[in-house]
C-alpha cells in the first residue's frame, strides 16, 4: 500500500529531522541542506517522477559522512535509504 509508505517515511524523515535538531554541531547550513533533501525525498515519494540519477549516492554519502560525529543521524538516514529501496526509489 503506497499510502502506508509514504506515512511510515514521513514519520522516519521526522525522526531524522529531530535528529537534526538535536545533534550539536551540526551548522544551520547544514540543517538547510537536508531540510532540501528531505523536501525532494517527500517529493519524490509523492510522484511518479523519475528519480534523478546519483540522488540515492549522496544522500548515502552525506549519511556516511555523519557517521563518525552523528551516528544517529547517519542511522536515521540509513532507514529513510531502506524505505526508499522498498518503494523503488
Amino acid at each position: 500500500n503506497p499510502m502506508t509508505d509514504n506515512d511510515e517515511l514521513k514519520a522516519k524523515l521526522e525522526e531524522l529531522r529531530t535528529e537534526l535538531q538535536t545533534a550539536s554541531q551540526v551548522t544551520p547550513a547544514e540543517r538547510d541542506l537536508w531540510t532540501n533533501l528531505m523536501t525532494d525525498i517527500v517529493n519524490l515519494s509523492n510522484a511518479e517522477g523519475e528519480i534523478e540519477p546519483g540522488f540515492r549516492q549522496s544522500l548515502e554519502a552525506k549519511g556516511a559522512a555523519y557517521e563518525a560525529d552523528h551516528p544517529k543521524v547517519a542511522f536515521a538516514v540509513r532507514q529513510v535509504l531502506d524505505m526508499l529501496a522498498k518503494m523503488g526509489i
